[in-house]
């Protein structure tokens, strides 16, 4: 004990500082500890950078398997619509759930590009470097273009939906008017036999 204090004091004399060891003790072990923090911080970032990878991973396997999906429940409801013999109300029930497909695959497939986009801006703000810039600048052109085209799909659904009820307007004006000759016509032939 007598050797250790004499230790302190000697580092005191030559630092001419009193409790020298003990501040130097304490900057070492705060040092230590904000070592093994950074450590561990740095390993809950790679951490958590590698499971977001695969989350992004598995999000876009199963953005494959729910887009066939799509276009097989999709192409259901086109051949629906698209049928001759199919009702004025089936086209329309057929279009409403074309719809409603749509929009969900949509939004699938915009927050699937999000994922890549953010994945694109923490890599590029991770390394800085010009090729990941160039990543994430065309993630967000590809996230654009996607909502380009679901925007153009919207609209061409709007424009069937348009089409259906014309059609159907205009079968049942022909209707009308088929029905309007046949009593005129028949009108005509009651006044023939009334007269004679």
């Amino acid at each position: 004990e007598d050797v250790k204090e004499a230790g302190k004091e000697f580092v005191d004399v030559v630092t001419g500082v009193d409790g020298s060891v003990e501040k130097i003790t304490e900057v070492v072990k705060t040092g230590a500890g904000a070592l093994s923090e950074y450590a561990r911080t740095t390993f809950e970032a790679a951490v958590a950078q590698t499971e977001f990878d695969k989350a992004v991973n598995k999000s876009a396997s199963s953005l494959e398997a729910l887009n066939i999906e799509f276009d097989k429940q999709a192409e259901k409801q086109q051949r629906i619509i698209d049928s001759e013999r199919t009702s004025f109300e089936d086209k329309k029930a057929a279009l409403e759930e074309l719809t409603r497909l749509t929009e969900e695959n949509n939004a699938a497939n915009v927050a699937a590009q999000e994922l890549l986009v953010e994945q694109a801006r923490i890599d590029a703000e991770k390394t800085g470097n010009d090729k990941d810039k160039i990543k994430l600048q065309e993630e967000k052109n590809k996230l654009a273009g996607i909502e380009a085209a679901n925007f153009n799909k919207l609209i061409d659904l709007s424009d069937k939906d348009r089409d259906i009820t014309e059609k159907n307007t205009q079968a049942k004006l022909s209707a009308f008017s088929s029905l309007a000759g046949s009593l005129s016509s028949l009108a005509g032939d009651n006044k023939e036999l009334a007269a004679a």
